[in-house]
């Protein structure tokens, strides 16, 4: 166990983490993120009031992944149809979000790249409408986590832990997909076409020749650091008598 957390922790400059800047010579100050491939298209089949939660689980999803994700609505859903909306999308996967009591709470098509998250089942024994949104938030990032490759982690403290009902996704502690279900995602690429993006310091993203162009002061500073011309260039003298 000891040897895991070890390699997760050595991990964790290449995802975003919550790390709170600390006074260190080495530390950069100007952190920047650098987007993943793909994107996700949370889909909206239902009343227009519930579409700012929808917007905010999308958000929620793009700045854990930091992969493009879309909120949208369409008139009118159907399973037998879905496929076809789906593929509209222009994302890679799609999840949408329904108003249906002869539908399931929650449903995964990993064959053809969509999911479904169902509210007149969230709303069953909510005791208020704060539980609803949370619920809501909860299984829209479920959906497009499994889609984009998350699978069931050990611990039943994150939020894409096994679940038997509406009650455990009240009781799940974690709002946010572990490290190690990044990584998962990551593996499942060439599937989903979805790969997470990460955070880095702006330095060692010029050391490894991934920065993009600067903004602040301080980017200009670091990236005429690594890209100006030498101000004292080495003078080699050439040698007949050695030759080329």
């Amino acid at each position: 166990m000891k040897t895991l957390s070890l390699m997760l922790l050595s991990a964790l400059p290449f995802f975003a983490t919550a790390v709170e800047p600390v006074e260190n010579d080495d530390f950069d100050p100007d952190e920047i993120v650098l987007p993943g491939k793909g994107s996700v298209a949370i889909v909206s089949a239902v009343d227009e009031a519930y579409f700012p939660e929808i917007a905010d689980a999308a958000k929620q999803f793009e700045n854990t992944v930091y992969v493009t994700t879309v909120a949208t609505s369409v008139q009118g859903f159907s399973m037998a149809d879905a496929r076809e909306i789906a593929s509209k999308q222009n994302a890679n996967i799609a999840v949408f979000v329904v108003d249906d009591v002869s539908l399931p709470t929650e449903f995964v098509s990993m064959t053809d790249r969509w999911g479904l998250v169902n509210i007149a089942r969230l709303k069953d024994g909510a005791p208020d409408d704060d539980a609803f949104k949370t619920r809501l938030r909860r299984l829209i990032m479920r959906q497009a986590g499994f889609l984009a490759g998350a699978t069931i982690p050990r611990s039943p403290t994150c939020l894409m832990c096994g679940v038997a009902g509406v009650a455990d996704i009240d009781a799940i502690e974690m709002d946010t997909i572990s490290l190690d279900l990044l990584f998962n995602i990551s593996r499942f690429e060439s599937k989903s076409g979805i790969s997470p993006g990460h955070k880095t310091g702006y330095r060692s993203a010029c050391e490894r020749g991934i920065a993009p162009p600067p903004v602040t002061e301080y980017q200009k500073m670091v990236w005429e650091e690594f890209h100006s011309l030498p101000t004292k260039p080495i003078k080699i003298k050439f040698d007949k008598n050695v030759g080329r």
